[in-house]
C-alpha cells in the first residue's frame, strides 16, 4: 500500500523547509502569513511532523524546520520531536535561527515552556547535550528550576559556559560543577576561541558586579574530590585558571586536601605547585600538612609534583611517621632512579638503612615504560622511488584495478606515481598512456576519476571546485582529493600527504622539503591536500616557527602558515557515539538494528572550515553506505550507482578509513558497525588497520577495540591484545584511556535486543589484558585490571568471574609491586574478610595476603 501524496498544504510545509535559501528569508515568509494561513499550516502538520521531520535530514533544513515548528501554535510534544542532535547542532551554528526559535518558544510562557523542558529532559541519550543554546535561554526568561541531568551540563559547560555574562551565568556553572563529568565536554578543539570569549565577559562581569569566586572555588573543588574522569577534570582546571581562582587556594587548602585523593595528575601537579609555595605572606605548610601532601602524592606516578614534595620533605624535615617511612622505603627501591636517590637521601636522613634499588629476585619485568616504537620509512613512496615509465605506472594501475576497493598504499602510491608521470611527460602524454591501460573497475573512485580524465570531462589544470555535503560518506573526501589531483595533473610538482613512513604519518622534514617545491615553483596549494597532510603530521613537533611556509592555497584567502599556526593550538576535541532511538516491535526486539543507528561526532579536524571542507569528517557522522546521489552534491558522479538509480552505494574502504590517522573516531564507528552487525572477522581487520596509523586511538577506538575484546570470539582476542600493545608502546594509547573506555557510558546505549551482556563480558576483556600484561603490556592494562576487581568484589551478588579476574591479580601482583606501585584494593580486601570458601573468597584471601 503506497503512502498518500502530500496535501497543497503539506507541499507548501515541504517548500518551506527544504527550499528557503536562508534563515533570514524564512523568517520573513513566517512573519507575513495571516492567521488563516497558520492555522492550515498547523492542522497540516499535524499527521505529516514525522515525514517531514525524515525529509528535513541534517544541515540547514533542520533548523528551517525547528523555527516553522517554534513559529506555529505548536505542543511541547511537537516541538520537542523535532529537537534532535542535528536541529540543535544546526542551531548551535545558525544564530540567527536560534534567536527565533528561542524567541517563539519564550514566548509561549512560563507554564509551556516548563511542560517543553520537560519533554525534552526525559530523553535518555546523548541528544540532551545538544539542548543548551535551546533550553537554557528559556530557563533564564522565565526563572525556571535549572535541570539535574548531568548530559545537560555536559552541553552547557561545551556550548553555553563561556558566555558568562549571560543571565543566571554563576547558578548554572555551580550546578554544572554538581554534575558528574559535565565538564568532559569543553571543545579541545577551539579551547582557545572558548578561552577568549570567557575571558572577555569575564572581564565586563567583575566590572558590573563580580562574582563570589569562595563560591566558585569550592563548586570546582567538587569536582576534584568527585574523582570525575582526567578529561573533566582537565576542563574544570581549565575554568579554575580561567577564572583566576589560584590565589584563593591558600585560605581554602583544608578543602583542597580533601580533594586530592580523587583528583588527576593535572590536579595534582597544580595543587603540588600551589601548596609548596605557600601562603600570601609566605607561611609554609605545617608538618602535619606536609606530610599528608606526602603521604597522598608520593605513591601516584606522576614523577615531578613527587619530585617536588620529596625535595620539600628534604628541605622541611617534618618529623617522621612509620606510615610516610614505609612509602619512602617503596619508593628508594623503585626503578625511577632520581626518585630513589631522594627517598633513600630523607631515610638516610631519619636514620633509617635505605633497601638498595633495583629489581626483586624472581622477578619478569613486565612492569616496564613504554619502547617509544619509531615508524619505519615507506622508501617505495619516496620521490626517487616511484615509478616513472610507462610499463610500472601500467602495472600499479592494473594493481589498483583489482576488485573494488583500491588497498590504502596502492592509492597513495598511484597518486604520487600520476603526479610525477604527469610533471615529467605532460597531461596529454599521461592520458594517451591511461588509455591504452583497458577498462578500469566500474565500481572504484580511482578508475571512475581516471576515466573522466581519459574522456575529456577532466581538463588538465582544472582549479579544485569546492565540494561540500552535509550527509554524505567519509569517502566523498577521499573522492574529493581524487578530483583534485587529477584535475591539477601536470601543474604540481608532488602530493604534500603522500606518507613518508609505515604509520601513515608525514615527517615535517619531508612535508617541508615538499612544501618548497610548491614554492619554488610558485604553484598554489589543494585544501584536500593539506587537510589531510596535517592529520598525518605530528603536532608535538610542529616548529616554533612557521614563517617558512607563507604560501598560498587554492580558492582560500589563508596561508599555509596560518592554518598551520591555527592547527597547531587547536587540537580536535573527544569522540563521541550516539545511538538513534530504536523503535521495538511486540516482543521488545530493535526494529532497526545498532549497526544502522550509530553516529559518531567530535573529532572534527580543525581546518576544514579554513579550507573551505565540509563533509562527514567535520558533521556528526551517520555509519551507512547507501546515500542518495543528491547526499554527494556534485560528485555524485565518481561514485557507483546500482542499476543507474539515485542511491548511491560508497562504502568506507581502507583507503578511506586511514585517510586522516589524526581522527579515528569516524572510522572506528565503522568497524563498531560491521561487528554489532556479526562481521566479525571483517571488524578485526579494519579494527587493526586503523589502529596501526591512529593518532592517538582517542575515546571511540579504545572502546571499540574493548568491544572487540569483550564480544569477539577467543581466537581473536590475541589480535586485539596485540593492537593495544603495540599503540601503547607507540605511544598512543595511555592505561587512563582504557579505564575510561570501560568505564563509559557507551555501554549502557540502546544496543539492540540481547546485545549488551555480550558487549561487557568482565571475564572476556581480562583475559584480553592478561595477554597483554604477560606480552610486558603490564603497566598499560594495570589500572583497567584492578578497577575490574575492585568492582567485581565490592557487589553484591558476586558475579561469576570474580574468582578468576583475582587470579589473574594475583598473578601479576609480584611484578606490581616489585616495581614500587603502591597497590591498594579495599573492596578484595573486605571480600577477604567475609565468611565462607567461595572461589572468589580464597582468591581475595590470597591477594591480601600478597599486600601485607
Amino acid at each position: 500500500m503506497t503512502a498518500a501524496a502530500p496535501t497543497a498544504d503539506q507541499e507548501d510545509l515541504l517548500s518551506l523547509v527544504l527550499d528557503s535559501t536562508s534563515t533570514e528569508q524564512l523568517a520573513h515568509q513566517l512573519a507575513t502569513r495571516t492567521a488563516e494561513q497558520c492555522t492550515r499550516m498547523l492542522h497540516a502538520l499535524k499527521d505529516f511532523l514525522s515525514t517531514l521531520s525524515r525529509k528535513a535530514g541534517v544541515g540547514a533544513p533542520k533548523a528551517h524546520l525547528a523555527m516553522l515548528v517554534a513559529a506555529l501554535e505548536t505542543t511541547p510534544t511537537q516541538v520537542a520531536s523535532v529537537l534532535d542532535l542535528f536541529a540543535c547542532s544546526e542551531l548551535s551554528r545558525d544564530h540567527e535561527a536560534l534567536d527565533a526559535v528561542t524567541a517563539s518558544l519564550i514566548a509561549r510562557g512560563p507554564q509551556w515552556c516548563e511542560q517543553l523542558v520537560s519533554h525534552l529532559l526525559s530523553r535518555r541519550d546523548r541528544r540532551i547535550e545538544a539542548l543548551a543554546p535551546v533550553l537554557h535561554p528559556l530557563l533564564a526568561a522565565h526563572d525556571l528550576p535549572l535541570p539535574e541531568h548531568c548530559g545537560y551540563w555536559a552541553g552547557w559547560v561545551r556550548l553555553e559556559a563561556q558566555h558568562v555574562d549571560s543571565p543566571r551565568w554563576a547558578e548554572s556553572f555551580l550546578a554544572a560543577c554538581a554534575a558528574s563529568g559535565a565538564f568532559a565536554a569543553i571543545p579541545t578543539a577551539a579551547a582557545q576561541h572558548y578561552a577568549e570569549t570567557a575571558s572577555s565577559a569575564l572581564a565586563r562581569v567583575r566590572a558590573r558586579e563580580g562574582l563570589d569566586d569562595v563560591a566558585l572555588l569550592r563548586a570546582l573543588l567538587l569536582v576534584f574530590e568527585r574523582g570525575d574522569r582526567p578529561g573533566a577534570q582537565r576542563g574544570a582546571l581549565i575554568w579554575f585558571r580561567l577564572l583566576g581562582l589560584t590565589k584563593h587556594l591558600w585560605t581554602e587548602r583544608a578543602r583542597l586536601f580533601a580533594a586530592l585523593p580523587g583528583a588527576s595528575g593535572s590536579v595534582i601537579e597544580m595543587a603540588v605547585d600551589s601548596l609548596l609555595a605557600g601562603g600570601p605572606d609566605g607561611e609554609p605548610l605545617t608538618g602535619a600538612e606536609l606530610t599528608a601532601l606526602a603521604l597522598e602524592v608520593l605513591p601516584r606516578k606522576e614523577k615531578r609534583p613527587r619530585r617536588a614534595v620529596l625535595e620539600a620533605l628534604r628541605r622541611a624535615d617534618p618529623p617522621p611517621s612509620p606510615e610516610l617511612t614505609d612509602v619512602l622505603r617503596v619508593l628508594a627501591a623503585g626503578t625511577d632512579t632520581m626518585t630513589a636517590v631522594l627517598a633513600q637521601v630523607i631515610l638516610v636522613h631519619w636514620g633509617h638503612q635505605a633497601p638498595a634499588a633495583g629489581p626483586r629476585a624472581g622477578v619478569l619485568g613486565l612492569w616496564r615504560e613504554p619502547e617509544g616504537i619509531a615508524p619505519e620509512p615507506l622508501t617505495e613512496l619516496d620521490d626517487a622511488a616511484l615509478v616513472g615509465d610507462e610499463p610500472g605506472l601500467i602495472g600499479l594501475l592494473e594493481r589498483a584495478g583489482r576488485g573494488w576497493g583500491v588497498n590504502a598504499m596502492v592509492l597513495e602510491h598511484c597518486l604520487a606515481a600520476l603526479v610525477a608521470v604527469a610533471r615529467r611527460e605532460g597531461p596529454q602524454e599521461l592520458r594517451r598512456i591511461l588509455a591504452g591501460t583497458g577498462p578500469h573497475h566500474s565500481r572504484e573512485i580511482l578508475a571512475r576519476s581516471l576515466r573522466d580524465f581519459v574522456e575529456g570531462r577532466i581538463e588538465p589544470g582544472t582549479e579544485p571546485r569546492p565540494a561540500t555535503t552535509d550527509t554524505g560518506p567519509l569517502s566523498f573526501l577521499t573522492a574529493q582529493r581524487i578530483r583534485d589531483v587529477i584535475g591539477l595533473l601536470g601543474t604540481i610538482p608532488c602530493l604534500l600527504s603522500t606518507p613518508s613512513h609505515t604509520d601513515w604519518s608525514v615527517s615535517w622534514e619531508v612535508f617541508a622539503r615538499r612544501a618548497r617545491r610548491y614554492q619554488q615553483e610558485g604553484t598554489a596549494l589543494m585544501p584536500t591536500d593539506v587537510a589531510i597532510a596535517l592529520a598525518r603530521l605530528d603536532r608535538r613537533r610542529t616548529p616554533s616557527d612557521l614563517a617558512n611556509f607563507a604560501q598560498p592555497i587554492y580558492g582560500r584567502a589563508v596561508t599555509l602558515e596560518r592554518v598551520l599556526e591555527h592547527w597547531r593550538t587547536h587540537p580536535a576535541r573527544r569522540g563521541d557515539l550516539e545511538l538513534m532511538p530504536s523503535r521495538r516491535n511486540t516482543d521488545g526486539r530493535s526494529i532497526m538494528p545498532a549497526d544502522q543507528r550509530l553516529i559518531a561526532e567530535g573529532d572534527e579536524p580543525a581546518v576544514f572550515e579554513l579550507l573551505g571542507l565540509r563533509n562527514a569528517w567535520s558533521l556528526p557522522y551517520h555509519v551507512r553506505s547507501v546515500f542518495a546521489r543528491h547526499e554527494l552534491a556534485d560528485l555524485g558522479g565518481v561514485f557507483w550507482s546500482p542499476r543507474g538509480g539515485d542511491l548511491i552505494v560508497a562504502p568506507e574502504w581502507e583507503s578511506t578509513r586511514l585517510l586522516l590517522p589524526e581522527h579515528p573516531t569516524r572510522p572506528a564507528a565503522v568497524f563498531l558497525g560491521e561487528f554489532l552487525h556479526a562481521e566479525i572477522v571483517e571488524a578485526i581487520a579494519h579494527a587493526g588497520q586503523l589502529t596501526a596509523v591512529a593518532r592517538p586511538l582517542g575515546s571511540v577506538l579504545t572502546f571499540g577495540l574493548l568491544a572487540l575484546a569483550c564480544g569477539a570470539p577467543a581466537q581473536h582476542r590475541e589480535a586485539v591484545a596485540e593492537m593495544l600493545l603495540v599503540a601503547w608502546d607507540e605511544e598512543r594509547l595511555t592505561p587512563s584511556d582504557l579505564l575510561a573506555a570501560w568505564q563509559s557510558p557507551w555501554w549502557d546505549a540502546d544496543w539492540g535486543h540481547g546485545l549488551k551482556p555480550r558487549a561487557h563480558s568482565a571475564a572476556r576483556v581480562v583475559a584480553t589484558l592478561g595477554m597483554v600484561a604477560r606480552a610486558g603490556g603490564l603497566a598499560l592494562v594495570w589500572p583497567l585490571l584492578t578497577a575490574i576487581a575492585e568492582e567485581l568484589a565490592g557487589a553484591d551478588r558476586l558475579p561469576a568471574a570474580t574468582s578468576d579476574v583475582l587470579k589473574t591479580v594475583l598473578e601479576l601482583l609480584t611484578e606490581v609491586r616489585a616495581a614500587g606501585v603502591s597497590v591498594e584494593l579495599p573492596n578484595v580486601t573486605a571480600l577477604a574478610a567475609r565468611g565462607g570458601s567461595s572461589g572468589a573468597v580464597r582468591a581475595a584471601r590470597l591477594v591480601v595476603s600478597r599486600l601485607t
